[in-house]
């Protein structure tokens, strides 16, 4: 197979994790799975943010093709499939432990959260989620009032934030860590910058909330049309995606939780509405095309968001990058593995050793480019 084909199976395969459909097909299975398409799932999965989901694809696909026992011969594969997903779970266990103890220091203090993006996901698409989205950080939500007593908090709870100086234009407190938790925590006092003024009108008219409940506990997260709005915009504008042809798969997993949860035609329309307002339907109609390409057909109807997909071409220019493995941001993987890279470092056989060697060389690439990270 060609990278290009071995692109397409990363995305065939991407689009099985996200529901249990016993009559999808998978268009593109190759004969043999060869040691370079296997690494290629890998490298590919793991620059769009989605390495996790991998293993719940490759499952689908067993159930559904009963000839794989017959070419598929690298079990090894599948082992390292399943630790992935085994470790990210363990770690979404731990983020969602140190998220309790965000909430219960910040409540102590008065004030209660709105929790965003990955957190809320974990909080109310446990099932999907747990296994297959990677959260690099905790983002919570305050009002611009709380924001001093929120840090303070904190402070107050070891939580420490990096070297940064605070921008005033900045949506977010600098990221703070604790020693003994596995990812930072972004407190927030918009969801958008300040400069995008018509979305924080609208936001400001819109930002319904609902609550769910976990651990015994009521959390606040941003209704679905919002948490859709913030989506897009997360990942069409403030990651420049739409502007670098750039996509990540992560942010379909998170659609996909959305239209579970019951995301419907109106919220979908009204979305649409502001962006269009505001002269960005392209950015909209980006991630909408992308949405057609992966997402189940019931939840493309339940939604509507074919209607607001453009022709395609966007997409295609940013699959065209995948194809050269120069232009791929590789350090992702680094942040990926965590737990899972010091054990094979610690001479636990679970990984190929060409899969194994290109870990250790991403992971040193990151370092030597942008320093250790927390």
């Amino acid at each position: 197979m060609d990278r290009a084909a071995d692109i397409e199976l990363t995305n065939q395969l991407f689009s099985m994790a996200l529901h249990d459909d016993p009559h999808r097909q998978l268009f593109l299975w190759p004969k043999i799975l060869s040691e370079t398409t296997l690494e290629n799932i890998v490298r590919i999965s793991s620059t769009l943010l989605a390495l996790p989901a991998m293993h719940r694809g490759f499952r689908q696909a067993i159930e559904l093709h009963d000839r794989l026992d017959e070419t598929f011969e690298d079990e090894e594969f599948l082992q390292f499939l399943a630790e992935v997903a085994e470790q990210n779970k363990c770690r979404n266990r731990s983020i969602r432990d140190q998220m309790l103890v965000v909430k219960k220091t910040l409540e102590a203090a008065g004030i209660q959260p709105i929790w965003l993006k990955g957190a809320a996901h974990l909080l109310d698409g446990w099932e999907l989620m747990g296994e297959t989205r990677f959260l690099s950080d905790i983002d919570l939500l305050v009002s611009e009032l709380e924001l001093p007593q929120a840090i303070e908090a904190l402070g107050n709870s070891s939580f420490h934030p990096q070297p940064d100086q605070f921008d005033n234009d900045h949506h977010h407190y600098p990221r703070l860590y604790h020693e003994h938790h596995s990812v930072g925590v972004e407190v927030h006092r918009r969801i958008v910058r300040e400069a995008d003024g018509l979305f924080n009108r609208w936001l400001a008219e819109n930002n319904a909330t609902e609550e769910v409940m976990w651990a015994n506990h009521q959390w606040i997260v941003p209704s679905l049309k919002t948490r859709l709005f913030h989506l897009v915009h997360h990942t069409m504008m403030q990651n420049n995606r739409f502007e670098k042809h750039t996509i990540s798969l992560r942010d379909q997993l998170d659609f996909s939780n959305l239209c579970k949860n019951g995301l419907i035609h109106q919220d979908v329309y009204e979305v649409g509405r502001i962006y269009s307002n505001s002269g960005l339907a392209d950015h909209f109609a980006a991630f909408a095309e992308m949405a057609c390409r992966l997402q189940c057909l019931d939840d493309v109807a339940q939604t509507g968001i074919g209607q607001y997909a453009g022709d395609g071409s966007w997409t295609q220019s940013a699959l065209t990058q995948l194809e050269h493995p120069e232009k791929m941001r590789l350090q992702n993987i680094y942040w990926l593995f965590g737990e899972y890279y010091r054990l094979w470092r610690s001479g636990k056989r679970i990984l190929s050793r060409n899969i194994g060697q290109y870990i250790l060389n991403a992971s040193l690439r990151f370092k030597y480019a942008l320093g250790n990270i927390k």
